[in-house]
């Protein structure tokens, strides 16, 4: 089950980072399809069909908390500062993570996405109001390839000795 679980993991937010990069878009589809499976496996795990746990939300009230951490940046779409996709992206990736994790892909995802950010906003000011209008930044695939390398790091390497300090321990 672990390594199922794995491989929608990996698929899910490769997709995402495929569909975001090129179409600035992340289709509703994707998403209902990845809870859908996210959903089963949490059922699956709870019936106890399956011995172990899930790698990402360890069960009900992880999946939600993080599905509802998700949600709350839907207020940064109503000051239109992320697009609706990202949001339900970040939904359905706390849905499969849980809050921790999640926060930590957003953290570490903010560098790459604000600096895209800046670039689009000074390209702007060079450009004029003449100018091709901007594309809107792909947060959903920051996000993703953040956590896909928070999710897919060794235990054992010093970065994760290094961000679980500085996270977790307050040091």
């Amino acid at each position: 089950m672990e390594q199922t679980w794995w491989l929608v993991f990996v698929a899910f937010n490769v997709c995402v980072v495929i569909y975001d990069l090129r179409w600035r878009r992340v289709p509703n589809k994707l998403l209902l399809a990845a809870m859908a499976l996210q959903l089963v496996a949490l059922v699956v795990m709870q019936t106890g069909l399956v011995a172990g746990a899930l790698p990402g939300a360890r069960g009900w009230i992880q999946a939600l908390s993080g599905f509802a951490l998700g949600l709350l940046f839907i207020v940064l779409w109503r000051l239109r500062l992320m697009g609706a996709g990202d949001v339900k992206y970040m939904a359905a990736l706390g849905l499969f993570t849980g809050p921790w994790t999640l926060a930590l892909a957003v953290l570490w995802a903010s560098v790459p996405g604000g600096v895209h950010a800046l670039y689009q906003a000074f390209r702007r000011i060079r450009q004029g109001p003449s100018g091709r209008p901007a594309r809107g930044v792909p947060y959903a695939a920051y996000i993703a390839l953040a956590v896909l390398s928070v999710a897919l790091m060794p235990s054992s390497s010093l970065w994760c000795s290094l961000c679980s300090s500085c996270c977790f321990m307050g040091s």
